[in-house]
């Protein structure tokens, strides 16, 4: 089990909560857990959040269980500390609970849920801090490198691009995120934002241009520096 699954797993058990109706009535208990006990549920999504709407705790489950790992992945990249991020994730949950019955159907329910995410995420940043990064294979050293080697290029890569996004403005790494970690589509991100479409396009390349040439940059000047 890698160090990443075991950190989206105890964000998937921080997340049961006591939640409340908008009513005010009883506690409803949530407990998705790690949510293996939770079985696939044939409904859509819509047909879950009305569900949802209606008192249904099994639909809630059924939501979170069917879109946590996207949800958790754009929170966990947008909000640095691992423990607000949690807190975020959870938060999500009780909202998706509080406010499915506000749910009109205007747009897909994964971009409703994003929408909540973000919301939640923003709440939990107070300050821009480093953002996590997941280092691809892609980055790695060559296989026939030796495993120390490999491992140093992967620290070094990641590095640089964490401070690359540090370093974008606040719309350009919003919507890159949503589009890579959220993996939504450039009309649910517009709908979200409330941009055109040929917004979202042009933040998301030059966003990547400039991780791009930042990387590629940072690069260079490290290799001038060990040079002999």
């Amino acid at each position: 089990m890698t160090s990443h699954t075991r950190r989206e797993e105890k964000a998937q058990r921080t997340t049961t909560c006591s939640l409340r109706t908008q009513q005010d009535e009883p506690g409803v208990e949530i407990a998705p857990r790690t949510l293996d006990h939770v079985v696939e549920d044939a409904r859509t999504d819509l047909e879950l959040v009305v569900a949802i709407a209606a008192g249904d705790r099994d639909a809630l489950e059924a939501l979170y269980a069917r879109h946590r790992r996207k949800l958790w992945s754009f929170i966990r990249r947008y909000v640095a500390d691992e423990h607000l991020a949690e807190e975020a994730l959870a938060d999500t949950l009780v909202a998706i609970w509080r406010h499915a019955g506000s749910f009109r159907g205007e747009a897909r329910v994964t971009t409703w849920l994003f929408g909540i995410a973000r919301n939640q995420a923003h709440s939990h940043v107070r300050r821009r801090v480093p953002v996590p990064v997941d280092v691809t294979s892609g980055l790695l050293a060559p296989d026939d490198a030796p495993a120390p080697d490999r491992v140093m290029v992967a620290r070094d890569e990641l590095e640089r691009v964490r401070d690359a996004i540090e370093h974008l403005s606040d719309e350009h790494r919003e919507t890159l995120l949503l589009a890579i970690a959220g993996e939504l589509s450039y009309d649910e991100i517009a709908t979200m934002l409330e941009i055109p479409v040929g917004t979202v396009k042009s933040r998301v390349a030059r966003a990547r241009r400039m991780l791009t040439s930042a990387t590629t940059t940072r690069s260079e000047r490290d290799d001038e520096e060990v040079a002999p």
